[in-house]
């Protein structure tokens, strides 16, 4: 039984685990050896004296060293909580990021002037409901871009359809298509594109490669 203990006890040392089992085993198989030695007689010999010293160092390092009291965690158990904690904020950071996004930036729209002078020069705007392109188109425009400009949606499912998609009896071949005074201008154009365009056109200048 006394071999049992001091195996119990070796084993507690090295696993830094608290045990009060192995403590009980190893008070009961001193007990049992001091009382059997000659009752009391143990402690005059030095080899009890030996075996009682060995006996209470153990215990005492299971106690204090083996954390019984106020176990300590392993150093991967730190590095694991700590992981830990530091995954738990970055998803609170992401999960706020998510919920407060930054303000999107303002988007440059056409100057009055400009809208005046496409809507004195009788601008068409050709385009699908289902294009990019002219949605980009529109907000390029900004919001009251309906009153200077006329919409003409050529696709038969859009919302205000009215079969009139032609330039001269020919179709077109992309979308946005524009006419300013008649004059077919192709493609997605910037606020600066049309002033340019505007001006020519006004100017009576050379409009074949607009």
């Amino acid at each position: 039984m006394a071999m049992a203990s001091f195996a119990l006890l070796y084993i507690l040392t090295v696993l830094q685990a608290p045990c009060p089992f192995c403590l009980v085993s190893a008070f009961c198989s001193v007990s049992i050896f001091l009382l059997w030695w000659g009752r009391g007689e143990v402690l005059k010999r030095t080899g009890g004296l030996a075996a009682l010293g060995l006996a209470g160092g153990l215990v005492w390092t299971s106690v204090v060293d083996g954390g019984v009291v106020t176990p300590t965690p392993s150093p991967a158990y730190a590095d694991a909580s700590s992981a830990l904690r530091g995954g738990e904020t970055v998803a609170a950071g992401a999960i706020a990021s998510a919920v407060a996004p930054p303000p999107a930036p303002a988007v440059a729209t056409a100057p009055a002037s400009l809208l005046k002078d496409l809507k004195s020069l009788d601008t068409k705007l050709y385009g699908a409901f289902w294009c990019s392109h002219c949605a980009e188109q529109k907000e390029a425009l900004g919001p009251d871009w309906r009153m200077y400009i006329t919409y003409v949606e050529c696709d038969k499912d859009g919302k205000d359809f009215k079969g009139q998609c032609k330039i001269d009896g020919q179709k077109l071949r992309g979308y946005p298509t524009w006419t300013i005074q008649g004059i077919k201008i192709e493609g997605e154009r910037t606020i600066e594109e049309l002033q340019e365009i505007v001006q020519v056109i006004k100017d009576g200048g050379d409009t074949s490669e607009l």
